[in-house]
């Protein structure tokens, strides 16, 4: 791993303990329960809720989902280390990802702050709605633009096997 001289031994030793933590979670979404024998929630399940009670639908996720918060680009720079390159050390730049486990392959999915926010408060046991505002807290888009964000969001996370059920809050 090669130094651009812009990094500090602050940055390195920063970056080796986010990295480490970073292989400790891919180790972890690997070796424990996966989705394999689960359900993937389908289109026809988003759409048996009506948009007026989605506030209180409860989902559930994948159980290999981690989120991983770092203040340095660690997909790009683990990529580029497992490919065999000498990465240099990069500079700091917050980053979001979501770590998941298909066909006994650990996925990893770059996420925006917004993302992050809303699959965190998903994982905490936060209803839609309420995970819907805490993402809103963290995104720049006018609302129109926000809810166009969200269909995109939750087709690519359920198309990646995010969840499992979805259910109104309440009614089992």
């Amino acid at each position: 791993m090669s130094s651009d001289g812009d990094t500090s031994q602050d940055d390195w030793v920063d970056l080796l303990i986010e990295l480490a933590a970073f292989e400790r979670a891919i180790n972890e979404v690997f070796d424990g329960p996966g989705s394999e024998n689960l359900p993937a929630l389908e289109a026809s399940q988003w759409t048996s809720i009506s948009p007026a009670d989605w506030g209180e639908a409860q989902v559930t996720m994948t159980p290999s989902l981690r989120l991983i918060e770092s203040q340095f680009p660690l997909n790009d720079f683990f990529s580029a280390a497992r490919a065999g390159n000498d990465p240099p050390i990069p500079a700091r730049r917050p980053t979001w990802l979501a770590l998941t486990r298909r066909q006994y392959i650990v996925r990893r999915h770059e996420l925006s702050r917004p993302q992050y926010e809303m699959l965190a408060g998903l994982l905490e046991g936060q209803t839609l709605g309420e995970a819907i505002a805490r993402a809103i807290q963290y995104s720049s888009v006018e609302v129109d633009a926000f809810a166009a964000e969200l269909r995109e969001w939750f087709q690519t996370w359920s198309a990646a096997g995010f969840f499992t059920a979805i259910e109104m809050r309440g009614v089992r």
